[in-house]
């Protein structure tokens, strides 16, 4: 038993081997049928024999030796499904597969697009908008803002007349109250000492001239001292000089005892202690010390002596001030310097003082800009008899000018972009055109129109930005505030 199911088993497998191969043969000859058939009609081949055949593999029973023929796609059926039917696709029952191929479809357009035509860029617009005539009106005139009685209302748009303006412009400054520069004196010594004693002690004391401030004791004009008085002693004492005989030799002497005690004199003056001279005539005897007194009537502004130091020449002792006069410095700002000129009157009103108010003119505008506050200094000269008026203050100025007559508009009217200015003319009622012009002056809420406009134009001096917003749009053909509904706004 067991022999004979062995061979019974390879006599099955032997004739499923030779089923499969009839199958494959019964195949490829029914496609090569079709190709036959249909011509020139070129077809995909199979998955089934999408094989790299130059590997030599193929199925059993197949001629390798003959160049493989394309095949068409052979597609699985549903049960049913006639596979034996020439057509290379297979469908469903009730369909008719033989039916010619749809023709290729054209590419989907928009209703009422020739697609047969290249396509040409088109600028994107709102619907309802004609752009192809906003283009050719920004090209044919200047962009303007055409408004209705109603939306130039709504918006608020004002005109002014271009016409001569009376330019007055007013400049304030901010100053303080300063000593008179060339009012001031340094009291100092021109020789080696020590001070002894200190007349003038504390500072903001009143000193007149010629009033002493301070003793010193001066090795050096100790030792002019005694040579003025040996010279003064010498003379007195020596023979009278006569007019012939040995009266002659004495007068040369006198003259020569003259000429030393001239000397001595002048250096004591030039040390600073000249008043000495008339005391060493009178008492006939060297003072210690010698006084330094005041150079000028004023006030004591810093004082550096003491008592008991050492001083060397140019060492500063005192400063002195005379108050009688005082400067008053003001800052301006430098695009306010062409407004100002030296001479010219101004009021200052000083806040210590009630705001009481004095008229100066200018005395000096400084040559330098300060580079920290880009301003200028100013110079006022005011007297000061009572002495009402102190260093420090603080001090406001007000400077008139009158510049004139000059074609001018409200300051409102004139838009700067920063590369030029502009404004808005009306050319006819509620239409308006941008304007470049050149200005010059602002004073008074004016501006001086230098070129671009004549006198009787008139301009817009409010709504400029939704005027200038208008005439953009204008220009590049996105419509205007023409197509808007305007009563729509009014109703909300």
């Amino acid at each position: 038993m067991p022999v004979m199911a062995k061979s019974l088993k390879r006599a099955l497998i032997k004739a499923g081997l030779a089923s499969a191969l009839l199958a494959v043969l019964v195949f490829a000859s029914l496609g090569l049928a079709q190709n036959q058939g249909h011509g020139s009609q070129a077809q995909q081949p199979s998955p089934a024999q999408n094989m790299d055949m130059s590997r030599g593999q193929s199925m059993p029973g197949m001629d390798m030796s003959k160049p493989s023929q394309p095949q068409a796609p052979q597609a699985q059926a549903m049960p049913g499904m006639d596979m034996s039917s020439p057509s290379a696709n297979q469908s469903m029952p009730g369909m008719d597969m033989t039916a010619t191929p749809a023709p290729k479809q054209p590419a989907q357009a928009m209703p009422g697009m020739d697609m047969s035509k290249p396509a040409q860029p088109q600028a994107q617009s709102m619907p309802g908008m004609d752009m192809s005539q906003g283009a050719q009106a920004s090209e044919a005139m200047p962009p303007m803002a055409m408004l209705t009685p109603e939306q130039a209302r709504i918006i608020g748009v004002s005109v002014a007349t271009v016409q001569p303006q009376a330019f007055k412009t007013v400049v304030r400054a901010t100053g303080r109250v300063a000593a008179d520069e060339t009012r001031l004196a340094t009291v100092t010594t021109k020789t080696d000492g020590y001070v002894e004693r200190l007349m003038v002690d504390h500072v903001g004391q009143l000193v007149r001239k010629g009033q002493p401030l301070l003793e010193i004791y001066s090795p050096e004009v100790y030792a002019v001292e005694l040579e003025y008085l040996s010279q003064l002693r010498w003379r007195q004492s020596g023979p009278k000089p006569s007019g012939t005989g040995p009266g002659a030799f004495s007068g040369l002497i006198d003259s020569d005892s003259q000429a030393l005690l001239g000397a001595a004199r002048q250096r004591l003056a030039l040390l600073d202690a000249g008043g000495l001279a008339a005391g060493l005539e009178k008492s006939g005897r060297p003072s210690r010390t010698f006084a330094l007194v005041s150079p000028v009537n004023g006030y004591v502004i810093s004082r550096q002596a003491t008592l008991g130091m050492g001083i060397r020449p140019g060492d500063k002792l005192y400063d002195l001030a005379d108050l009688s006069t005082v400067w008053v410095l003001a800052d301006v700002y430098e695009q306010d310097l062409p407004f100002v000129r030296e001479g010219q009157q101004g009021a200052i009103t000083l806040t210590g003082l009630s705001g009481q108010a004095y008229m100066a003119k200018v005395d000096q505008i400084y040559p330098v800009i300060s580079g920290d506050t880009r301003t200028a200094r100013l110079r006022f000269v005011l007297l000061n008899p009572k002495g009402l008026l102190k260093p420090d203050m603080y001090a406001d100025i007000r400077l008139e000018s009158d510049l004139g007559q000059h074609l001018a508009v409200p300051d409102s009217a004139v838009m700067d972009t920063g590369l030029r200015k502009v404004v808005y003319q009306e050319t006819s009622p509620n239409t308006f055109e941008p304007r470049e012009v050149r200005t010059g002056i602002r004073a008074g809420g004016f501006v001086e129109i230098a070129s671009g406009l004549a006198q009787g134009d008139k301009v817009a001096t409010s709504a400029n930005f939704l005027l200038d917003a208008e005439t953009r749009l204008q220009a590049s053909g996105g419509g205007s505030m023409a197509g808007m509904d305007m009563g729509d706004t009014k109703k909300k």
